[in-house]
């Protein structure tokens, strides 16, 4: 494996807290079932990718360039399917054309009209799709334009603000979704698996919409849990970052056993630190303020919870009592 995995590989572990959460919220109910379809095909595209960028068996890149873009096809229909459940009552939700997106996708394939090829130099790939992937992407990129058009006028009209952040949501991550479709056609975009970058947005605009905005119904104990998993999966998407960009410009010829180990390590570093955090600040701040810490910390632990005290006297004692020990 080499670098150039890391999108989708990190792509396919955003998304496992996802699923593991939604799977855990039972009973499931419809949106439940849509979302767990597209978090399966948008993992099953990213690993296939995950075994083209590895190069592990030039032979067959060709037919895993075709498994990466009938898989696509699914992610993009099976997202459009539980966008769409979105839509206000008496909208049609064209699930027709998405469907047909994906036999379109298969027909081209079938017929080789779509991928051309797969070139390689040194341990990189540059995919040729071919002139037919425009064909594969008009009807998704209608359905994209036509979704895009009926959440941004039904944001403007909404009064819920749960249901009016749900929606956002999801425009926003169907916006990155497309863009960094888009970018994959360039030809640094054919080099780099930059769709996945997009995906990986994804799935963080997701995490937090299911967290804060309740996208789909999980207990507060799942959201809990998905919120720091999400935080962790966001510190190694960022450190993957930083290391693809050193590779890119110093050249540092980093492979997925050095990436993956460097990626590690920081992440051990990191959990490290956030629990000694406290330790660290309460040892330095008695060295620095000696017996009267204890007493300061309690007074700002009152300052929080004064609130809740509706005795005058009751505040007065405990606030004077603080204020002269601190």
């Amino acid at each position: 494996m080499n670098v150039y995995t890391l999108f989708p590989l990190i792509a396919v572990v955003a998304y496992i807290p996802l699923l593991i959460t939604t799977l855990s919220s039972r009973p499931w109910q419809t949106r439940h079932k849509l979302f767990i379809l597209f978090l399966i095909a948008a993992m099953v595209w990213s690993l296939t990718d995950i075994f083209l960028r590895s190069n592990f068996s030039p032979g067959h890149n060709l037919f895993l360039l075709k498994l990466i873009l009938i898989t696509y096809t699914l992610t993009a229909v099976q997202f459009h399917v539980f966008v769409s459940s979105f839509y206000a009552p008496g909208e049609g939700r064209w699930l027709p054309l998405a469907y047909a997106s994906l036999a379109i996708a298969i027909i081209l394939i079938l017929t080789g009209i779509v991928p051309e090829g797969v070139y390689a130099e040194g341990n990189k790939l540059y995919l040729d799709y071919g002139q037919g992937i425009f064909f594969l992407l008009v009807p998704l990129m209608a359905l994209a334009c036509r979704t895009s058009y009926l959440f941004w006028r039904r944001l403007r009209i909404l009064d819920n603000p749960m249901l009016r952040n749900q929606i956002f949501s999801l425009l926003l991550g169907l916006c990155s979704f497309v863009l960094f479709t888009l970018a994959a056609l360039l030809p640094w975009g054919r080099e780099f698996a930059v769709t996945h970058f997009g995906s990986i947005i994804m799935a963080v605009i997701f995490s937090y919409a299911v967290i804060r905005h309740q996208l789909v119904d999980i207990r507060i104990v799942l959201r809990r849990g998905l919120g720091w998993v999400s935080l962790g999966f966001i510190g190694i998407f960022c450190y993957g970052m930083l290391l693809v960009i050193l590779n890119v410009i110093l050249g540092l010829k980093l492979d997925m056993v050095t990436a993956s180990s460097a990626t590690g390590i920081a992440l051990v570093v990191s959990i490290l630190i956030f629990k000694l955090r406290n330790y660290f600040f309460t040892t330095l701040g008695k060295a620095l303020q000696g017996q009267s810490y204890d007493y300061r910390q309690r007074l700002s632990e009152f300052a929080d919870k004064i609130h809740n005290v509706f005795s005058l006297k009751e505040q007065g004692g405990e606030l004077l009592s603080l204020v002269t020990k601190a």
